[in-house]
């Protein structure tokens, strides 16, 4: 079972093996984020030195291996495109919207299903409910001063969450 974690990724180096398509979708996903993405064909261990994670995208089973058995020396978090079992993170069907970001995994097994879970979230995320989140994580530091107690504190937020959302309707 894979421990769920979201990884601050922007400013840091990554690299992706591989030329394709499927390549270039992953390089995609992570400039989202904020990585220095560096793209390569011709695959050597040196190239991971100061790399913050490895995504192996070739169509040579042989390669990617190569790209996994070097990351893991190295112990980077790696994914190998196709292959669950030479991966140690998953990308996730994600959803943005402003300061809120969902993700769904399926461990590699049935991607297409956390397709289908990601649109039946995506509503979820309203715009209304992103600046709700965002307004009131500007005044977090204040909310905890007025709210010392975590339970109080807690109640407090979804009391100002629904009526953020009451006006959505």
């Amino acid at each position: 079972m894979r421990f769920p974690l979201f990884l601050e990724i922007a400013g840091e180096p990554c690299l992706v093996v591989g030329a394709g398509e499927v390549a270039l979708r992953k390089k995609r996903i992570l400039e989202e984020f904020g990585a220095r993405v560096a793209v390569s064909v011709d695959f050597s261990p040196e190239q991971l030195n100061g790399q913050t994670l490895v995504v192996a995208a070739t169509d040579e089973r042989e390669t990617n291996r190569r790209v996994y058995e070097a990351a893991r020396a190295r112990k980077l978090p790696v994914n190998v495109v196709d292959d669950p079992e030479l991966c140690t993170f998953f990308f996730p069907a994600i959803v943005r919207n402003g300061p809120l970001t969902a993700a769904v995994s399926t461990g590699g097994r049935v991607p297409v299903a956390t397709q289908y879970l990601r649109d039946r979230i995506a509503p979820l995320l309203s715009s209304r409910l992103a600046e709700a989140v965002e307004s009131l994580g500007e005044r977090r530091e204040e909310i905890r001063c007025q709210h010392p107690d975590l339970d109080e504190r807690k109640a407090w937020y979804e009391k100002e969450l629904r009526k953020w959302l009451e006006c959505e309707d």
